[in-house]
């Protein structure tokens, strides 16, 4: 399966969640896909929102940037 990634490091929140729930609501279950991000901001809303939506979400920070792994 390959894994599709949203870079969305250069957009800020609520831009960035909105343009996540877009791609993420094309997955088919068990399917996943990469958000990348950097604003504080969307760090703390994105996995929150995917969390409470029933979806699994990884977390792995690399210096400033923040990688999630949301599978449906």
């Amino acid at each position: 399966m390959e894994i599709e990634q949203l870079d969305l490091s250069e957009t800020v929140c609520p831009m960035a969640l909105i343009l996540a729930k877009r791609a993420a609501a094309k997955l088919q279950p068990g399917h996943a896909i990469r958000i990348l991000v950097s604003d504080a901001g969307s760090v703390s809303d994105i996995p929150r929102y995917f969390l409470g939506k029933g979806y699994q979400v990884s977390t792995r920070q690399s210096g400033t940037l923040t990688e999630f792994l949301v599978t449906r």
